[in-house]
């Protein structure tokens, strides 16, 4: 299964949306749209959203036993997107 493991950013005007997919099926998503997050979200800013979205991922990266994941966008990161990347990185999960 740890083979074919994609990770995918989605980042809209409201909200940031994370995936880990095994092929096409869903493992585990992560968004600043979840129930979970609303609830939380109204003390937080947005400028730590996506280290705080991206903290939530790895550890339940990390409680699956996943320490390596593959992200499919090959740009050159910047803001947001750079923030979640690097901070899943700094959690301990390797990404090619």
């Amino acid at each position: 299964m740890h083979n074919d493991l994609s990770f995918y950013i989605k980042k809209t005007n409201k909200h940031l949306y994370l995936y880990l997919l095994n092929g096409s099926t869903q493992v585990i998503a992560v968004s600043t749209d979840s129930r979970f997050l609303k609830k939380r979200l109204n003390k937080v800013s947005s400028h730590q959203l996506p280290e705080l979205i991206a903290n939530i991922f790895a550890h339940k990266l990390i409680t699956c036993g996943i320490h390596e994941v593959y992200l499919h966008q090959t740009n050159i990161f910047h803001g947001k997107i750079a923030t979640i990347i690097q901070t899943i990185r700094q959690c301990g999960i390797f990404v090619k």
